[in-house]
């Protein structure tokens, strides 16, 4: 043996062309775009199933609401989907968004109706009391600021990029705001932006002198649309900036589709499409390309009592290497399974709780990603946030969601 480490696969072709015409990735690409079909029409069909079963509350008449609280006006008329003020406190278009549809009498009793299509006065009502009445459309009440948040907290991961030799522990910032782009049609606009500093949480690439620790820079821009019939849909474009053991420019494509079952469930289906790799990377004083590997997840959202959400997902992945700059290379693994989690939980009007984890397996050379903290909402709306309409439908890029393979050249 003299000591060279056996060669992986070459080094992937960079640009459009190239990659079309690889013949290893065009496969990989049918695959994964039949998966998506295949999930995407598992979604719909399942959908449509339990819309043609379900049937909405008969709706609710509004009544006059009183005006010795900080209401803006005495006739309101409140839109669904969205939760119902704390007991014992009047609606606050400036901190709360639209309610749930309620009446004098209840109110006073703190007890909000249950979420109900809302039956409008005639016409003529609302003309003789103008003065006194404030019109508003599901979303039209939203201000930029309650769709805007910031985050901080703890993060941690392990992925094929790692070599086999290494994880991260650190830290986490991130923003990300939604506004309105079309308001007839309900579109909105979204960009976030989020900083990853973390240490190596094992000693291998000090001892060979590739650094102690890593920076990443994540953006995700995109637009999204949710519909009066309870569809939810998100297009975005992910950048990832990172500092490793060397300079890595990356990128993939996330899509969303979500149907609302109920109030307060949701299913639905996304995907992770890699666009742009790295090549020519330096490990260690080994050149490596480093690429985001394809995903596709199937998820249910679930929305509690408390206005916070638990989410699951299942999932397939592209395969990914098994590659370690001290052993050796074991050959590429083909589709593996993914899963995960996330939620958050409101704890006042400023602050929430906000958690993911993903995993693919196998545990060892795929991935083991999470981050853990808390999420402020400079507008005071983080009990409505979740509802908004134009809340930005993806959350900003992580590795949780972009998760990234190594290839030796």
């Amino acid at each position: 043996m003299d000591g060279t480490l056996p060669l992986g696969e070459p080094a992937r072709s960079h640009g459009l062309l190239p990659f079309l015409l690889s013949r290893r990735r065009w496969i990989a690409a049918q695959k994964l775009a039949a998966m998506i079909l295949a999930i995407a029409g598992g979604v719909i069909s399942l959908a449509s199933d339990l819309h043609a079963q379900s049937s909405w509350p008969e709706p609710a008449l509004l009544l006059p609401m009183p005006t010795d609280g900080p209401v803006r006006s005495e006739v309101i008329q409140l839109c669904q989907h969205l939760p119902a003020p704390d007991q014992g406190s009047y609606y606050d278009p400036a901190t709360m968004g639209p309610p749930t549809a309620y009446d004098t009498a209840t109110y006073s009793a703190g007890m909000p109706n249950a979420p109900a299509p809302v039956l409008m006065q005639e016409p003529m009502y609302y003309e003789e009391n103008a003065e006194n009445v404030h019109y508003c459309e599901w979303g039209c009440d939203e201000r930029w600021i309650d769709n805007f948040s910031v985050f901080t907290g703890l993060e941690g991961s392990k992925q094929p990029q790692d070599f086999g030799v290494n994880a991260h522990f650190g830290g986490r910032v991130a923003t990300n705001l939604g506004i309105a782009l079309h308001r007839d049609l309900g579109i909105g606009f979204q960009i976030g932006t989020s900083i990853n500093a973390t240490a190596s949480a094992v000693q291998v690439l000090e001892l060979i002198g590739a650094g102690t620790g890593r920076v990443q820079s994540f953006t995700t821009v995109g637009l999204f649309q949710r519909t009066d019939g309870g569809w939810i849909w998100g297009v975005g474009y992910d950048f990832l900036y990172q500092e490793y053991t060397d300079v890595a420019t990356l990128g993939q494509a996330r899509i969303r589709l979500g149907y609302e079952l109920t109030e307060n469930s949701e299913i639905g289906a996304r995907a992770m499409i890699a666009t742009q790799d790295a090549q020519n990377v330096d490990f260690g004083g080994v050149d490596v390309t480093l690429e985001a590997i394809d995903q596709a997840h199937l998820y249910w959202r679930k929305f509690w009592a408390s206005r916070g959400f638990t989410e699951c997902w299942i999932g397939i992945s592209e395969g990914h290497s098994e590659a370690n700059i001290v052993t050796g290379d074991r050959p590429e693994l083909d589709n593996q399974f993914v899963f995960g989690s996330s939620f958050h939980q409101p704890l006042n009007d400023y602050l929430a709780l906000y958690g993911e984890a993903n995993l693919m397996m196998p545990s060892d050379t795929g991935t083991v990603d999470a981050f853990l903290g808390f999420e402020c909402y400079p507008g005071g709306g983080s009990w409505s946030s979740q509802r908004n309409r134009y809340n930005p439908a993806l959350g900003v890029a992580n590795n949780t969601n972009f998760s990234v393979n190594l290839f030796r050249q």
